[in-house]
């Protein structure tokens, strides 16, 4: 498959292959799709988390930084910088999953999505 030149008899068997594990990633079982969905709810918890961490670690920086105006004031100063960046790429990777979600509603009685039924 790598190279080289292939005779037309293997050059079937390839698309074969290919065909078959297209198939199998179409047929994915309602069990897949459920571990899908406890991945990002474990996700989000620990993006969750780690704002948190992230903030008091920064406001602790700051305090520092007001404290001592040594190499503590270029650190929350390139801090700064990368919270800004941090923050923006965090939003456009939310609109990317919140675009991908579009159509499918929470449940009511969970408050989860229906990943059994996102095929």
């Amino acid at each position: 498959m790598a190279g080289g030149k292939l005779t037309p008899r293997q050059k079937m068997i390839n698309l074969m292959y290919l065909v078959f594990i297209a198939m199998l990633a179409m047929n994915m079982s309602k069990e897949v799709l459920s571990a899908f969905g406890l991945m990002n709810e474990k996700f989000e918890s620990v993006n969750n988390a780690s704002v948190t961490n992230n903030s008091t670690m920064l406001s602790a920086l700051d305090l520092k930084a007001s404290e001592s105006k040594g190499d503590f004031a270029t650190a929350a100063i390139t801090a700064h910088k990368v919270e800004t960046i941090s923050k923006q790429f965090y939003a456009y990777i939310g609109s990317l999953k919140g675009d991908v979600l579009k159509g499918f509603e929470t449940d009511k009685e969970t408050g989860k999505l229906p990943y059994e039924s996102m095929d």
